[in-house]
């Protein structure tokens, strides 16, 4: 790369750090603590841990939700699959025995949804049954709206009111104000899931990360009586 491309590239990205100042000086405060911290031992979700940390302090709040919907689901299955494993299973060396003893567990909860996992976690002590409850709340409004683009998911009954406006020979006519649904209107739907991120990704995934730091120790807790 020469001097001159290097030059324009570190303008651009500068620039691109300046744009997101607000964001970082706002956010990095309240995200600090789990920025800091990773899931002791863990190797499963920590990398994701720390994207979405990254995310979140940038203000990319969208993205920050979408890897949330990602590390708890993630997160569900990884608790299931310890939680079942046989540590007492045979190999010819460490490898194989890690492998065996977590093939049965992974293939009985890796293809499970998500919903399947948070009956299966709740009822085997993993989660609590508020656990559940809010887990399943966020199934819907959260995980299979950002997944799926379910806009009625996302934006449930939210309404604005909007005017709508033409021009004609005596000039611009507005029409009357009506309220209007932002599920039936696709054409304010980005700019509305943005602030529909912006206000959920942070409280969201402090409830996550929350519930993945207070039930890891369940999920070894019969391999270890």
């Amino acid at each position: 790369m020469d001097e001159d491309t290097k030059t324009k590239y570190l303008a651009e990205v500068n620039e691109l750090i300046q744009s997101r100042q607000k964001n970082i000086f706002s956010n990095y405060p309240v995200i600090r603590e789990i920025f800091k911290n990773s899931y002791e031992g863990d190797t499963e979700v920590n990398p994701l841990r720390n994207e979405i940390c990254i995310c979140i302090i940038f203000g990319l709040c969208q993205a920050a939700i979408t890897l949330t919907n990602h590390m708890i689901e993630k997160y569900l299955k990884i608790a299931l699959i310890y939680k079942n494993a046989n540590f007492s299973s045979e190999g010819k060396d460490l490898i194989e025995k890690l492998t065996n003893a977590t093939a049965q567990s992974t293939a009985a909860y890796n293809s499970n949804n998500m919903d399947k996992n948070i009956n299966a976690a709740c009822t085997q002590g993993i989660i609590t049954k508020e656990d559940k409850k809010e887990l399943n709340r966020i199934r819907e409004c959260l995980r299979n709206a950002y997944s799926h683009a379910d806009s009625s998911k996302t934006h449930s009954e939210i309404s604005i009111p909007l005017t709508g406006a033409k021009v004609t020979e005596q000039g611009l006519q507005f029409e009357e104000t009506s309220i209007t649904r932002i599920a039936s209107l696709p054409m304010i739907q980005g700019i509305a899931q943005v602030k529909h991120a912006e206000a959920n990704a942070i409280p969201y995934f402090q409830f996550i990360d929350s519930l993945i730091r207070r039930t890891r120790p369940n999920i070894f807790k019969n391999h270890k009586e």
